[in-house]
């Protein structure tokens, strides 16, 4: 049964279908479905990503380790971002990372390979919803930290397929789409000037495509993005870190729940295999932390799943390639795409936007939807003729679990009244240029909960009080009122008052907004 509710997008009304239980859930504010608070499927679809995976089941050691300071329960974008950096800054502190599968085989090896921080779209909405401060340093924050990224990837010379600079194209099909995303880029760049100005300088707008043949194109604004391969990236920089004598990692060995120790401060954390106590617990696990957190986190986590493909195009033969080498987005960023300059391969995603529910609570990465896989190719055949004949097939075609949350932001810092775990989850579709950074500065709130009476070296990401102020607006105690009751109103950055009427999701795929109503 699927019940309409009205959302709004982009100023206007538009109606998308929910599934009733789904509704009813967020609306009993509780995630506790168990077939949703499951472990990571076992027989996951087969991801491009994933084809070759250096780590499969790889363990450090062959039993689990009985203590470490920190467990890190997750090794995808997250995990890798706290593991490097404890190495790095701490490497006298014992880690061990536990993860359910193989090494970034959740949402890290399921993506699109875009590294595409949030630009201009949606921020009229978006300001109106969180305060239009709070909506640019969230995209001050996603490119600052795809920066730092890009800057460690070559100061490393981490071979992940990088392409570095090549944007992203947004493109809009026709002229009503276009003028309110020009809107949305005018509204983006006169609160730029407030900051310096850096952001909306290197945006290009092109009123008519002419560049690549995209002739059912009516007009497309380039933003500042790279792509790249994001397993391939983890894997690299978690077999540096297995240098460290003081790394542990555990594949397939899911964490199932963590108790505190009974007379003292440290953690106890149950996996598949045996037991491991710990100082610290630092969950990066996404769409399936929820089971291990308190319920006024693990009930604001909405899993959904996305649908990609990976095809070659027979057009590359006759087109200028390297101006396809990049990304691209259509239909506000519900279908996005990547052409791989090495191999040539197209990664498609996107598609469901079309389908009832939009794959909302859906967390099984074994199973394709075939609506989903239809509308894709649908998507094909009319916005870019050409690129896959309807003849051709893609030659790979598979599904990763992503976590939206219900006021569409991440869920950053330091578990509310749980001392000693930390959570970095929650990333609404934009889980590259969160992730990393986001690991990173858990890991730091975590070593300094161990050396409380030590200085800490310092992150360049912390240097700039803009980015750190943007952190905080991420941090989980944001829903304690929530957990309370439901009916307690959630304060924007502009400290209007909104009721929880309803949710829905945009018709972007990496904004969950909540129905509001503002008195």
């Amino acid at each position: 049964m699927y019940h309409s509710v009205a959302a709004i997008e982009r100023g206007i009304a538009y109606v998308v279908a929910l599934p009733l239980v789904a509704e009813s859930k967020l609306l009993n504010g509780s995630n506790t479905n168990p077939d949703l608070m499951s472990l990571p499927k076992q027989n996951p679809t087969r991801s491009f990503w994933l084809n070759k995976n250096p780590l499969a089941n790889y363990r450090t050691t062959p039993n689990l380790p009985e203590k470490a300071n920190i467990v890190i329960i997750g090794s995808g974008l997250t995990g890798t971002g706290a593991l490097f950096t404890l190495s790095q800054k701490h490497p006298d502190l014992c880690i061990t990372v536990l993860e359910a599968r193989d090494p970034a085989s959740g949402a890290t090896g399921r993506n699109g390979g875009h590294l595409t921080p949030a630009a201009f779209r949606h921020f009229r909405s978006h300001s109106k919803i969180y305060g239009a401060k709070a909506a640019y340093l969230n995209r001050l924050l996603e490119r600052h930290n795809a920066d730092q990224l890009v800057k460690l990837i070559n100061e490393c010379s981490i071979d992940c397929d990088l392409q570095e600079g090549t944007g992203n194209l947004e493109c809009f099909f026709d002229a009503r789409e276009f003028a309110e995303a020009k809107l949305d880029l005018e509204a983006y760049r006169e609160i730029d000037k407030q900051f310096g100005g850096h952001l909306v300088k290197d945006i290009e707008v092109w009123e008519k495509e002419t560049k690549m043949g995209l002739t059912d194109v009516y007009g497309a604004i380039l933003i500042p993005a790279h792509q790249l391969w994001p397993a391939k990236l983890c894997w690299s920089i978690q077999q540096e870190c297995f240098k460290n004598p003081n790394v542990n990692i555990q594949s397939n060995t899911p964490a199932k729940n963590i108790t505190r120790l009974k007379n003292s401060d440290k953690w106890q954390v149950e996996t598949s295999r045996g037991i491991i106590i710990c100082d610290v617990v630092l969950h990066a696990s996404n769409a399936w932390s929820g089971r291990l957190l308190p319920t006024q986190i693990s009930k604001i986590l909405v899993p959904t799943r996305a649908q990609v493909l990976a095809f070659k195009s027979p057009q590359d033969d006759t087109v200028n390639v390297e101006e396809w080498t990049r990304g691209f987005t259509a239909h506000n960023g519900g279908e996005y795409m990547v052409r791989r300059r090495r191999d040539g391969t197209y990664i498609l995603g996107g598609g469901r936007n079309y389908i009832p529910g939009q794959q909302m609570y859906e967390d099984d990465d074994s199973v394709l939807n075939e609506a989903v896989g239809k509308a894709l190719r649908n998507v094909m055949l009319g916005d870019f003729p050409g690129l896959l004949p309807e003849h051709e097939e893609a030659y790979q075609e598979w599904t990763g679990i992503m976590c939206y949350t219900l006021d569409g932001r991440p869920v950053i810092g330091e578990v509310p009244d749980v001392s000693g775990q930390y959570v970095a989850i929650g990333y609404n579709g934009h889980g590259m240029p969160f992730g990393f950074q986001s690991g990173a500065y858990i890991a730091d709130q975590a070593a300094l909960y161990l050396n409380s009476d030590k200085t800490l070296p310092s992150n360049d990401f912390e240097k700039h009080d803009y980015v750190m102020e943007a952190w905080q607006q991420y941090d989980p105690k944001r829903f304690q009122s929530y957990a309370s009751s439901k009916h307690e109103p959630f304060t924007t950055e502009t400290q209007e008052t909104l009721d929880i009427v309803d949710i829905t999701f945009s018709a972007y795929p990496s904004s969950c907004l909540l129905l509001l109503s503002i008195n």
